[in-house]
């Protein structure tokens, strides 16, 4: 099963020792009395960044591959349109009357009258069953080839979904680490009332938040 049609993955588990290490950090860098955005700080940041990337790249990669399949998918649909509007037009013409009072063969004149147009009325039936019998068929085809359209449409939409949330995880993975290096870096600092009041710092950045939304 590919990763796009896959139930979405678990939260990111916060193993112990890395919430081990952002309290140690945190204790650390509290009674240091650092100011600003610590090395820690900078440093939990950039490693969700990356994470988020590497999901982008595994994602477009992904859409890539996808994106070709619906090209090939859907390169013959418009030729398959066409070809069926031309056979309803011979349906149609085949739905009419057939030409009974047309010339005769040789062999007509050996036999009633009735023979010859029970024959022009037999061949006009043989055709029209052949026309209706190609019409069903590049319809059912034309339908295949629109429903893999369809259906390559959809995982493309949950491939993009998918990223989305992925990334999303990553993102509260990384603030769930901040949060906890905050909460002792607070704990210990020197201005411990005036740290304990400050707004934790901001999540990680997404690629998007500076563009109003996801890329697409």
């Amino acid at each position: 099963m590919r990763d796009w049609t896959r139930p979405p993955a678990k939260p990111i588990r916060y193993r112990w020792y890395d919430r081990l290490l952002d309290a140690r950090n945190g204790r650390r860098d509290g009674k240091a009395g650092l100011r600003g955005e610590t090395g820690w700080l900078r440093a939990l940041r950039e490693l969700t960044t990356e994470q988020v990337n590497a999901e982008q790249v595994a994602g477009e990669r992904d859409l890539a591959e996808l994106t070709d399949r619906r090209n090939t998918a859907a390169s013959p649909v418009e030729a398959l349109r066409d070809r069926l509007v031309r056979l309803e037009q011979e349906l149609a013409e085949a739905d009419k009357e057939p030409d009974l009072a047309g010339p005769l063969r040789l062999a007509d004149g050996r036999h009633p009258p009735e023979f010859a147009q029970n024959r022009r009325r037999n061949v006009h039936l043989a055709r029209r069953e052949h026309v209706e019998r190609r019409y069903y068929e590049a319809q059912r085809t034309l339908g295949e080839a629109v429903q893999l359209v369809s259906m390559i449409d959809r995982e493309i939409e949950r491939l993009e979904e998918v990223v989305r949330l992925r990334a999303d995880m990553v993102r509260a993975h990384g603030s769930r680490r901040i949060a906890c290096y905050w909460q002792h870096f607070a704990r210990e600092h020197q201005d411990h009332a005036k740290k304990a009041g400050e707004t934790p710092p901001r999540d990680p950045d997404l690629p998007w938040d500076d563009e109003g939304g996801p890329a697409s």
